[in-house]
C-alpha cells in the first residue's frame, strides 16, 4: 500500500468512527478508487523512421588512382646551375617541284681532289698498280698521259704552301679551275722523266708537266723565295 492509500484511510476513518455511522454511500467508490493502484499510462509507441525523410548523404568522392607516367617534380635546388634552353632547329622543306642543283661532274671532283692526302682504305675497290700499256711506240712521251690538251692553263692563282719535304712546293689553281701542285728545284725534270717512263710501261702515274716559266698571282713562300721573281717562277713542275 502506498502513502496515498494511507492518507485516504486516515482522512475518512476517523470521521466515520466519530459519528458512529457507516460511511456514506458516495464514499464507497471513492475509497475503492483510492485503494486501487494507480494506472500507469500506456507508453506511446516510438514513431517509425521514415526512409524518405532522411537527409541525403553526400556521395563519396572516388580516390584517384596513381598515374605511373606522372612523376613528382624533384625539389628545387637554388644552388643548382640553370640549364640553358635547348636550341631550336629549323628544317627547311623544299617543294618537290623545286629545281635541284646539278650534281658535280666527275671531272670537277678530280680537279678538286688532293692527291697528296692519304686514301681511305674503305674507298679502295680492286686496287691495281699496273695495266697493259698496249703499243708503247704510239704513246706521246713528251706530254705524257694527259696529252697536250691537259697542260695547265695560265694565269695561276696561289692558294697555299706545302712545307713538307726539302724543295719548295705550293698549290695553285689555273684559268680552267684545275688545282695543281707546283714544285721548284733541281728535282723537277728528273721526276717528270721518270713519270713518263713508268707510264709508258703500264704503271699509273700523275699528270706531270714542266713549265719553263709561269706567273703566279699572290704567291708568297717561306722558303725558296730566291726562285720567285716578281711573281714568276722558272723550271716548275706542275702535277695533279
Amino acid at each position: 500500500m502506498s502513502a496515498r492509500h494511507l492518507f485516504v484511510l486516515v482522512l475518512c476513518c476517523p470521521i466515520a468512527a466519530h459519528a458512529n455511522l457507516p460511511a456514506p454511500d458516495h464514499l464507497g467508490p471513492v475509497l475503492h478508487a483510492a485503494l486501487q493502484p494507480p494506472v500507469q499510462p500506456a507508453a506511446e509507441p516510438a514513431p517509425e523512421p521514415n526512409p524518405t525523410s532522411q537527409l541525403p548523404q553526400p556521395a563519396a568522392q572516388p580516390i584517384p588512382e596513381p598515374n605511373p607516367t606522372v612523376h613528382p617534380a624533384p625539389p628545387s635546388d637554388s644552388s643548382a646551375p640553370v640549364q640553358p634552353p635547348a636550341p631550336v632547329i629549323r628544317i627547311e622543306r623544299r617543294p618537290s617541284n623545286a629545281p635541284q642543283p646539278a650534281p658535280e661532274p666527275e671531272s670537277a671532283k678530280r680537279d678538286n681532289q688532293d692527291n697528296d692526302k692519304p686514301v681511305n682504305p674503305a674507298e679502295l675497290h680492286n686496287p691495281s698498280l699496273w695495266h697493259e700499256p698496249g703499243n708503247i711506240a704510239s704513246l706521246d712521251l713528251f706530254y705524257g698521259q694527259g696529252g697536250k690538251q691537259g697542260m695547265p692553263v695560265p694565269p695561276f692563282i696561289f692558294e697555299a704552301e706545302d712545307k713538307h719535304g726539302t724543295n719548295p712546293k705550293f698549290d695553285v689553281r689555273d684559268a680552267a679551275g684545275k688545282k695543281w701542285r707546283v714544285k721548284l728545284g733541281e728535282e723537277v725534270r728528273p721526276e717528270v722523266v721518270a713519270s713518263r717512263l713508268l707510264w709508258a710501261t703500264g704503271y699509273y702515274v700523275n699528270d706531270d708537266y714542266v713549265l719553263t716559266s709561269a706567273d703566279v698571282l699572290g704567291i708568297h713562300l717561306s722558303r725558296g723565295g730566291g726562285e720567285v721573281k716578281h711573281g714568276r717562277v722558272a723550271e716548275a713542275r706542275f702535277a695533279r
